[in-house]
């Protein structure tokens, strides 16, 4: 099996500073060029300064990106996280910041004060465990769904969904605020937020967006997510399968010949494992098997029960975080200490593995699953895209390595958080 490191040629570097010397540059050279306009008569003068401000206005405009056509970006309104990036005139894909934090990545959570006003990402986080009731987290899950379709998840959450009759979808109840909302409303204040971060970024707002939805949403989830994005004042050019995007975004759908590309989507709360068949744009969705309730928050349980009994004074909330990182280090370390105050205990890259080695065996089974659906076997893929953070862990990727034969393709180099959203912004 080959690693293929290509990519379409990410970048997260800012372009703000440039673009503020660009504009104050070129006002300079406006005034100055105006001025040695004075010698000639006045209309002379007039038409000279009103040709000399087009031109550099559209030098600036150029700048900044505006090249005579409208600019577009990708967003992937994640269940945990957020993304948007754009495509340059140059070709190159770049990941837009939050606005707040500076990192790529947006928690796709909304905590509702008193007064009803979202408080939005990271700053909402906190008060998953202060104020859980007006907290809302995992919202694409709900998106689209009556009550009487969301039982099973209605369980594992803790703040109060209702039913608001009338087959209309189901209401998130805010206590501080006294009112509900729904998943389009959440999703829209998390895509006015993603609007900062652009305007932000850029300089200017970009309202024009492809946006990625799961292979396996249905017409009522995928009209809602549409109403989200327009309701957070987003224009839809293209709606696009996830899958299909995260091909684009090792270029893909750039191949001269037929490909059957697995797509391996392992996030924090879901496996997706899609199966593709692209030739050059033409794109076919030939299925996908999923687990909607495993994840990489699943293996931090794991690791926190197994922690529990090595450090047995440590709060459960601290507990928790400790083995989050804890098994993000071990993706990059074969052994790492884990503190919480007096207590230390020593884990391992192979102790980690050990004690979650039912949940890496249950996450092939989604592979097995579409591929025998498909009619097909391991050597008839030609491709494996990685998507989300979960598919960080060494373990799950030398499980694909071992599953395909050697010559697949296995395409890692764009951070998984980030690829589908970089394919959104590479379709155009």
């Amino acid at each position: 099996m080959v690693d293929d490191k290509s990519s379409s040629g990410s970048s997260s570097s800012s372009e703000s500073d440039n673009d503020t010397k660009i504009r104050n540059s070129s006002i300079k050279n406006l005034k100055e060029l105006v001025a040695g306009a004075g010698g000639e008569s006045s209309h002379e003068s007039i038409f000279m300064s009103v040709g000399i401000f087009v031109l550099v206005a559209v030098t600036i405009a150029g700048y900044l990106g505006y090249k005579g056509r409208e600019q577009v970006v990708g967003i992937d309104l994640g269940t945990t996280f957020s993304v948007v990036a754009y495509k340059s005139h140059a070709g190159d894909v770049t990941v837009i910041p939050d606005w707040m934090t500076g990192k790529p990545l947006t928690p796709s959570v909304v905590h509702y004060q008193a007064d009803g006003e979202p408080l939005v990402g990271a700053q909402a986080i906190p008060y998953r465990e202060t104020n859980p009731e007006d907290t809302i987290y995992n919202a694409k899950r709900f998106i689209g769904k009556k009550y009487s379709e969301v039982g099973e998840e209605i369980k594992t959450h803790r703040y109060k969904v209702t039913d608001p009759g009338e087959e209309k979808d189901s209401e998130f109840q805010l206590a501080l605020a006294q009112k509900n909302v729904n998943g389009i409303e959440v999703g829209a204040d998390v895509l006015k937020y993603l609007h900062k971060s652009i305007k932000k970024f850029r300089g200017y707002p970009m309202q024009t967006a492809v946006i990625c939805i799961p292979a396996k949403f249905g017409a009522a989830e995928a009209s809602a997510t549409k109403v989200a994005f327009e309701n957070a004042g987003f224009k839809v050019l293209r709606v696009m399968d996830e899958p299909t995007a995260a091909a684009v975004a090792y270029n893909l759908h750039k191949s001269q010949s037929p490909r059957n590309i697995l797509v391996y989507d392992f996030g924090g709360g879901t496996l997706d494992a899609s199966l593709l068949w692209m030739n050059g744009d033409a794109a076919t969705m030939l299925g996908t098997h999923g687990d909607d309730h495993l994840g990489g928050s699943d293996f931090d349980h794991v690791v926190q029960d197994h922690l529990s009994k090595k450090l047995v004074k440590c709060e459960a909330a601290a507990l928790g975080v400790l083995a989050e990182q804890a098994k993000i280090e071990l993706s990059s370390k074969e052994t790492t200490k884990v503190v919480c105050k007096e207590e230390s205990a020593d884990f391992t890259k192979k102790e980690f593995e050990s004690i979650a080695d039912h949940l890496f065996k249950k996450s092939l089974l989604p592979i097995a699953a579409i591929l025998e659906e498909a009619m097909m076997e391991p050597h008839h893929v030609s491709d494996v895209v990685l998507v989300g953070g979960a598919t960080r862990m060494p373990k799950v990727r030398q499980q694909l390595r071992d599953y395909f034969p050697e010559g697949t393709a296995v395409h890692t180099h764009i951070d998984p958080d980030t690829t589908i959203a970089v394919g959104a912004a590479n379709i155009y």
